[in-house]
């Protein structure tokens, strides 16, 4: 091989090197993309260097984030009282004062909590007749009166309030419903309302007769699909179903073996199934039974 030739392939050009993967954007942001979705998941990738910060407060990237993790953790959850449970472990553990339940007027304690769904917490204040709807992640209170049908001419209630359920009309939207279920104490009629915020008004009063008087139970409500139950004590236990589109209200008997399980109605729950249908877990003594509804949901 001559010298020329020798000269030629040493100045041969070559090809760049491929890219390390922490140097390539579009692979950087695939990979913070997998990061669980805790909350001190991108405040700590966003102080390793300004690139990454960049990149997982991009809105486009945190829309993304958010869509890849449909299932948010647990961060806590309230107990009929004004005081975050915190569930996580630090660094994600959030202080309870984060989340503060001070309300206008120093009334707290006149508050009751009927629920919490979908981010939002609901309140009833029993001397007002005045509902609260509470982001308490951003402080966002909406105040809400009850239907002046439910009252008398001075104000005082003519329909009992004594549940109540939210939730979100479009999944990550800013409009949200709330039903309420009240009776009137002489009589065995439940009555339904629903308010919209879209529409800051409440529709009709739906009137429905029970064979028997009773209350709901101070359980949480389940949501499926677009029904919200309630397990209702009466003669005996059954659930209520208010379906949000039909505008109905429904009472569903509860198997009959239950009744010999269940002495007080602590000893029962229900709950969504996972594949959208609805549970009845009952607790009798060292031991759980748990019943599917069969029925049209």
């Amino acid at each position: 091989m001559s010298e020329a030739e020798m000269t030629s392939r040493r100045r041969r050009p070559t090809s760049p090197a491929p890219a390390q993967p922490l140097e390539d954007d579009v692979l950087l942001s695939e990979i913070l993309l997998r990061l669980p979705p805790l909350p001190s998941s991108l405040p700590r990738a966003s102080v390793v260097c300004s690139r990454w910060r960049l990149i997982v407060s991009d809105p486009g990237f945190l829309r993304r984030f958010q869509s890849r993790h449909r299932k948010h953790p647990l961060l806590g959850f309230f107990k009929a009282g004004p005081h975050l449970h915190p569930q996580l472990d630090p660094p994600d553990r959030i202080p309870a004062a984060r989340f503060s339940w001070r309300l206008p007027g120093g009334d707290d304690d006149r508050y009751s909590m009927f629920g919490c769904r979908h981010g939002l917490v609901l309140l009833f204040n029993w001397v007002l007749h005045r509902l609260m709807v509470w982001d308490p992640v951003t402080g966002d209170r909406r105040a809400v009166d009850i239907p002046g049908s439910f009252l008398d001419g001075h104000g005082r209630s003519l329909v009992v309030v004594f549940r109540g359920a939210v939730r979100c009309v479009v999944d990550g939207g800013c409009h949200f419903e709330v039903a309420i279920l009240g009776n009137h104490p002489l009589q065995t009629r439940l009555f339904t309302c629903v308010y919209s915020s879209k529409t800051g008004d409440w529709g009709n009063v739906i009137s429905t007769e029970f064979y028997s008087a009773g209350y709901i139970c101070h359980h949480s409500s389940a949501l499926v699909g677009n029904s919200v139950y309630w397990l209702f004590q009466g003669d005996g236990i059954s659930i209520l179903q208010f379906d949000f589109d039909m505008q109905g209200l429904a009472r569903i008997d509860v198997p009959p073996d239950v009744h010999a399980h269940v002495v007080t109605y602590y000893q029962i729950r229900i709950m969504p199934a996972e594949d959208g249908g609805l549970l009845l877990l009952v607790l009798p003594e060292f031991s759980l039974n748990v019943w599917k509804y069969q029925g049209q949901l």
